[in-house]
């Protein structure tokens, strides 16, 4: 280490041997302290939920892409259930009753024809059909659960077929019902009866 002119209170320079000898020089790192002086004072955008206090004053949102649909007491693999209406018919433009559309894969279940079959050859095949919303793909118990009551099938639609551009193949029941009944999961993690009696 080579010293150059030293002034009362001036530190040693370090500096290092000419480039013509072999070395190269070694400028002196900046401290910590020079760094923060000139690092930007950036902020952070605020990435709250709408709705959602940020201490917790609310539960978390739950994912609609957790849940099981049964139709009556059988349960069936659904891929997408389309929005859920609570209307009066009686008040609306058309006059249309509230209607929700079940989507899945089609595979060797026929629980969506035969049930559509059945109800154009008996006229009247109300059933309840129940949706558990779960947080977790793996919860046993629903945080809480929608109910058709007195669901009838309307629609059924098969799958298209296209050699172009093909895709996964789906059909689709289209449900007419009464009423929903939403009701919640028990404290102690235990499901609750759903409202109404009707099969």
């Amino acid at each position: 280490m080579l010293y150059g002119r030293r002034k009362q209170g001036c530190r040693p320079i370090n500096r290092a041997l000419t480039p013509t000898s072999g070395h190269r020089i070694l400028p002196r790192m900046p401290t910590r302290r020079f760094v923060d002086r000139f690092r930007p004072n950036i902020r952070l955008p605020d990435l709250r939920v709408p709705g959602f206090a940020a201490g917790g004053g609310r539960p978390d949102p739950i994912l609609n892409g957790h849940f099981r649909v049964l139709i009556g007491e059988t349960e069936v693999g659904v891929r997408q259930v389309s929005d859920l209406q609570l209307t009066d018919p009686k008040r609306t433009a058309d006059g249309a009753a509230q209607t929700v559309t079940l989507t899945r894969a089609i595979d060797s279940d026929q629980t969506f024809y035969r049930w559509r079959r059945d109800a154009a050859r008996s006229g009247d095949d109300r059933r309840r059909v129940r949706i558990h919303h779960l947080r977790q793909p793996w919860d046993e118990t629903p945080a809480w659960t929608f109910t058709l009551l007195q669901a009838f099938p309307v629609r059924w639609t098969g799958p298209r077929f296209d050699a172009v551009w093909p895709e996964l193949a789906l059909e689709e029941l289209e449900l007419s019902y009464t009423t929903i009944s939403w009701v919640l999961a028990k404290p102690k993690g235990d499901a609750r009866d759903d409202e109404g009696n009707t099969t």
